[in-house]
Order: C-alpha cells, then structure tokens, then sequence
C-alpha cells in the first residue's frame, strides 16, 4: 500500500496522474500514523518523484515538557485547526494512513466511526478535497470487504473502495476496485 501511495501522491503532486486533475498539480496532504516522516515517508516520495513542494506533512509534535512524541491529529480534537490548514495550504488531496488513527471512540462501533468519518466529509465536501483513508484488514478467512477491520461503516461511508491484498500462492500483490459509487467497477 505505501507504495502505491507514494505514486498516487507523486502523480497527483507533478500532475500526471489521470483523471480530473490531470495536467493540474495538486496539493496533497498526508497525515501518517505508523511510518516515520524523516526515515521512512519523505524517501519514498523522493524516490517516486513527488513535487516535495506540493507536499505536506501534517503530524504535529508534542511534548510533556520532558519528551517529545509525535501527535496525529484527530478528528474530535482538530477538525477546525485542520480545515484552517488544508485551506492556507490549497491542499486539494487529504491521504490519512490509517484513518483510525485520526478517530476517538471505539472503532467497532458503528455511532463512533460515523460521527468521525461524517464528519471529515462533511469537510472534503466544503473544501473540495479529495480524501484518501487508509484501513487495514483483521486476521482470518472470508471474502476481503468483510475483513476490514473495526465496523462496516468504513467500508460503508466511502464512495469507492480499493482492495490490496497479497495472493498467498503466488505471492503477487493485487489490487482490486471493490465499491464504486460514482462509476463502473
């Protein structure tokens, strides 16, 4: 998934990427819960090429006056504080990996993902942005949409789906359009 992310978001900062905003750079923000900024995330936009101009990181840090820790914002706690940056910013695409790490509430109830999840559309809405969450799957058998993690709702609330698993056989990782709301699969 990382890197697939790291080329849509290279695509979507150079504008190349096809689609609406093709020939048109984007701003793309991206709020990263488990991979480090500094080792891990900025290398592989470089290596993908991403327009690093475009691009902006959006954790915070904080501190308890002894340690410092990255902080991810969250959607209870900063939507406005985040709306207001997305908008200085012109950010025209919002990548959250994984979205749960943005929620409060229990992930497996379907009133707390709602709430959370309305919410941030609510805001993709009035500032025209694009917003790509990512979700991962739980353990165990079954076909893959019933294996997200947490409640149905993620897989409910999005107008499209996209799939990535890898095939236990052959090894190979698929990617597969599984929900498309707004058009063929």
């Amino acid at each position: 998934k990382s890197t697939i992310l790291a080329w849509v978001v290279a695509g979507l900062s150079r504008g190349s990427l096809p689609g609406d905003l093709e020939g048109i750079p984007a701003g793309v923000g991206i709020i990263a819960g488990e991979d480090d900024t500094e080792t891990t995330l900025v290398p592989r936009l470089q290596a993908a090429e991403a327009d690093m101009d475009r691009v902006w990181l959006l954790n915070g840090n904080a501190t308890d006056g002894k340690d410092n820790w990255k902080e991810h914002p969250t959607i209870a706690g900063h939507l406005p504080q985040l709306k207001e940056k997305l908008t200085e910013l012109g950010v025209r695409v919002l990548v959250v990996d994984p979205v749960v790490s943005m929620q409060s509430g229990n992930s497996k109830d379907l009133s707390d993902v709602r709430r959370d999840l309305d919410k941030f559309g609510a805001l993709a809405k009035e500032l025209d942005m694009a917003l790509i969450w990512v979700h991962h799957f739980n353990k165990g058998q079954g076909h893959a949409s019933d294996r997200m993690s947490g409640s149905h709702a993620y897989r409910d609330i999005p107008r499209s789906v996209l799939l990535l698993a890898q095939d236990e056989d052959s090894g190979e990782r698929i990617l597969s359009h599984d929900k498309s709301n707004y058009g063929e699969l």
